[in-house]
Formats: structure tokens, sequence, C-alpha cells
């Protein structure tokens, strides 16, 4: 009896023992995967307000401003204007699961935190966050850019773009590399910027970054908005106001400040030369901008870019013969043109059209005979001398002679 009592203690004794055993693996087991796996409400605050209240029938196309449609499609945040930009962005290499949708928005889990993706923020248009939750070490982020646009990283750090092959910069930009702790603080480190890659005939942002310093949660903040500020219209028939230079811009950019109004009565004198405080060139007026017309008041200043030029404000003066609410001023900016030439050879002629039906100022090399529209951007078709013939194409042949009428040599004009 009393060996048969003993049998049955070790036993228990012994289940006793894997029973604690298979406790202590679980425990083991559930810690190792939480710290592979980031747990799906890790969002930061500042996050969660931005996404809004969950719903099962949001509304992931919307007009942010007039003229611009911003939506996300299968994880791409996506961006569209009446001026014909349109790119989308997704991040590559990035698997979302445990896809939620939310009034402003779209939240995803992924391998290293959450990836979310907002449609209202004053900051931007639209805009992604990538919230990393673990070390990742030094890491190389790419996001496919799909567009028809050419991107530029200026100096100042944003990116612009172009159409391929023309000169006048487009309003969508992306704005410097940014991240962001977890209560939306700047902890961006120093020398943290965006690259363009291209490879296969598609383009890329990137980003390398080395998080050993940065605190945990971080997140990874691109965007997408039309430059803001480049742009002012007027109420007043007299005095001052500014207009900001796009910080896509770059040093050696042709910059062309271009002020149209109606006009009451003729002026006979240009309005005062605008001002900056960049440090660099000053404006000069191109002659020939439309003075003494009774119908509209026009006036295109010129100059060539500095660093600080970039997101400058200017201090333009209204003419005294326009009328309330139609005084409007723009900044258009072209790359790739000769910056040792002295100032444009002006080909313009008096406008009689109405304020409205104004187009905007055109400018053109004269070399290729190539011109470029700032309302669109297309070329204009090149002229071919009277009596030439063409020969039939050689291999090639119109890649070289794209690679000829690149921007950067002869003279330009504005007309």
């Amino acid at each position: 009896m009393r060996r048969l009592l003993s049998t049955r203690r070790s036993r228990l004794v012994l289940l006793g023992v894997v029973a604690a055993l298979s406790a202590v693996v679980a425990v083991v087991a559930v810690v190792a995967v939480s710290l592979q796996r980031p747990a799906a409400h890790a969002v930061p605050g500042f996050l969660t307000e931005a996404l809004g209240a969950p719903t099962t029938q949001p509304k992931l196309v919307r007009k942010s401003a007039p003229g611009v449609k911003v939506g996300i499609t299968e994880q791409a945040m996506t961006y569209a204007d009446t001026a014909g930009s349109k790119i989308a962005l997704s991040s590559v290499g990035v698997k979302a699961t445990d896809v939620r949708t939310f009034r402003n928005g779209q939240l995803a889990n992924t391998s290293f935190g959450t990836q979310a993706i907002t449609l209202k923020n004053p900051k931007a248009d639209i805009e992604q966050f990538l919230t990393v939750n673990r070390k990742v070490g030094v890491h190389s982020w790419k996001w496919l850019l799909d567009t028809e646009l050419e991107g530029r990283v200026a100096q100042s750090g944003w990116v612009g773009f172009f159409r391929k092959g023309e000169a006048l910069l487009q309003d969508v930009a992306i704005p410097p590399v940014s991240i962001l702790d977890a209560k939306g603080r700047d902890v961006t480190p120093k020398g943290a910027g965006w690259g363009l890659e291209v490879s296969g005939g598609k383009q890329y942002l990137t980003l390398t970054l080395d998080d050993a310093k940065l605190p945990l949660p971080y997140v990874i903040d691109p965007a997408i908005f039309r430059s803001l500020g480049t742009r002012t219209d007027s109420s007043a028939t007299s005095g001052t106001f500014t207009v900001t230079t796009p910080a896509t811009a770059n040093p050696k950019d042709l910059l062309l400040l271009q002020m149209v109004g109606k006009a009451a009565t003729a002026t006979a004198t240009a309005p005062t030369v605008p001002t900056d405080a960049s440090g660099g060139n000053a404006w000069q007026l191109i002659t020939g901008s439309n003075v003494a017309v009774t119908t509209i008041d026009q006036f295109v200043w010129w100059k060539w870019a500095v660093a600080a030029d970039a997101s400058a404000s200017n201090t333009v003066t209204i003419p005294a013969s326009t009328t309330p609410s139609v005084t409007s001023v723009v900044v258009h900016v072209y790359r790739g043109l000769d910056s040792t030439k002295t100032g444009p050879q002006n080909t313009a002629v008096t406008a009689t059209k109405s304020a409205a039906g104004l187009r905007a100022v055109t400018v053109a090399r004269h070399r290729f005979s190539r011109a470029v529209s700032p309302e669109r951007g297309r070329p204009l078709r090149r002229s071919r001398p009277s009596g030439s013939t063409r020969g039939p194409a050689r291999p090639g042949s119109r890649r070289r002679a794209r690679a000829a009428r690149a921007w950067g040599s002869g003279r330009w004009a504005t007309r």
C-alpha cells in the first residue's frame, strides 16, 4: 500500500514539473513573438487623432484644395491636380496586413510597426506615416513614384517635379525628410535627405537612415502637396503684398515674377522693382512689359536664383491703376537655362486681352526654337527651314536629338 501511494505521489510531482516547464516555455514563446511583431495598437497618439474614428465606409478620395484630388488606392497615396500633375506614392518591400479604415485614412500592421495614410492634415494634401517600433539599424527605405513627371531633389531638401524633358517647375512637391517621435516632435537626424533612383524604367524615392540614436517608436513621414504661397491675389488698389518663391527652386534656376491686373487707367511707368531678403541677385524688369495699356497691366521681372531664394518672400508693389481684387502675381521657375546670360531678349507684344483671358509669360530658347508655356509646360513644335528635307531616321537619332536640345545652352527670351 505504501509503495502504491509513493508511486502515485511521484507521478503527481512529475506531472507538476512538466506543467510548470510547459508554462515557462509558453511565456518565453509569447515574449519572443511580442518582440518580433509589435502590437497592433502601438500607434502614436497624434496619429490616432489624425486618423479619426474607425469606419467601414471611408471616403478615400477627396478634394484637399481647389483643383486638387487626393486618395488612397491599394496602400498607395495618390495626388492629382487640374494642371495635369499625377503622382502615386507607395512603400516598396513593406507587407501590410490587418488593414483598417478610418474617417481620415487607413492603418495597417507591418513587420516593424504600422503604416498609416491620412487625408486630413493642415500641412499636407496627403501624408504617409511609417511607425517603427523596433531598431532596424542602417536601413534603406524606398517608395515607388508612379508618375510621368521627373523628380528633382533641390538643395533645400524638397523634391520638385518637371514634365520629362521640359523646364517649367510644376506645383506638386514632396517636403524634406521628416522623422517624428511618439509625440509628433521633430527628431530628424542631421544630414537625412531624400534620394531619387531610376531602375527598370521606374522612379523611386529613397531614404537611407541609421536609427541607432532615434527614440522608439519613431515615424517616417513622406507627404505630397501642392506648393503653397506661389500665387497671391490682392484686393487693394495700392500698396504692397508678398509672394513666395517655391521651396523647390534651385540655384541657377531662372525665376520670373509675373504681375497681372485689370487696369482702370493707363499706367505711364512700371511699378517699383520687387524686393526680397535672399541676399542674391536683384529682380530686373523685362523691357517691353505692358505700360500705358487701359485694358490690363502686366509686368515681368527676372533673375537667376541662389540657394536662399527657395521659400524667399518677395515684396511686390501694386500698380496704381489696378482696380480691386484683380491683381495676381506668380513666380515661375525654370531649370537648365544658361545662367551666364545677362538677361532675356524680349519679343513681347502689347496685350489687349482681358485680364481673365491673359496667358502667362512664355520662355523660349532661340537656338533650337524651343518654347515652354508656364500654363501647361508643353514644348512648342520645332519649325524647319524652308526647303529642308528629312532623311531616314537612324537608330538612336531621336535620342541624340533630344540630348542636343537639352536645356543649358543658347539664348532665351520671353514672349
